[in-house]
This record gives structure tokens, C-alpha cells and sequence, in this order.
């Protein structure tokens, strides 16, 4: 499994900063797994970010996203969000009625076996 083919790792300048882990779908458990998997090529960074193969990025989502955490005055600071149903992409997209809503996740419910 490779990320990108060799002949077009010269298009991404920092190829080497990309972590990922390869997990063939017959064995997938679930996000769960997937996110703990995802961990073990974290190292000492500075910044993480987890998405889900259909994330959708807003135009200038990188610069937005960076605002977002300064304004949290917290250099531990986290932003997480749940992305929107692909039934409602319309809603948050720019003209939508929903283009100013972020939806956030800030609390999770556990259930009598401990799980979310």
C-alpha cells in the first residue's frame, strides 16, 4: 500500500513529515482502532491532526484553523469537530444556511460498559 506512487513524491515538499498507517479493510474494527493505530506514528510533535478519508476542506481551512487556535490562548489547546452528514454538505458550504456553524463535539456520554 503506498500513499503516494515514488514518481510523485517529488510534488509534496514535505513527503518526509507525513506520517500514516496502511491497515487493509478486511481487518478494520471500526474508527476506534483506526484513531489508537493512528497514534502509534505520533513522536514528539508539536501539532496532530486526525481526519476521516471523507473530510472535506474548506478554502483557506489551513489559516482558519491556526486562527481558531490562537484564539483559545491555551498552547494545549484542542480543536475537534464532527464533520456534518454528507446529507447536510449543502447546509455548511459557502451560500448554505448553516456556512457560519461549526459543529463541535465538547462533551462525550459513556455508557454502564465504559464506552462512548
Amino acid at each position: 500500500f503506498k500513499v503516494v506512487a515514488e514518481k510523485r513524491r517529488g510534488d509534496c515538499p514535505r513527503f518526509d513529515q507525513i506520517g500514516y498507517v496502511a491497515y487493509h479493510n478486511i481487518n478494520a474494527k471500526g474508527p476506534m482502532l483506526a484513531r489508537s493505530l493512528a497514534r502509534k506514528v505520533l513522536g514528539n510533535e508539536e501539532f496532530c491532526m486526525q481526519i476521516d478519508a471523507h473530510t472535506d476542506f474548506a478554502k483557506d481551512w489551513d489559516e482558519i484553523l491556526r486562527d481558531q487556535w490562537k484564539r483559545t490562548k491555551n498552547e494545549f489547546g484542542i480543536l475537534s469537530t464532527v464533520p456534518p452528514p454528507k446529507s447536510a454538505k449543502a447546509d455548511y458550504s459557502p451560500g448554505g444556511s448553516e456556512e457560519n456553524d461549526v459543529p463541535r463535539q465538547c462533551m462525550v456520554k459513556f455508557r454502564d460498559n465504559g464506552f462512548p
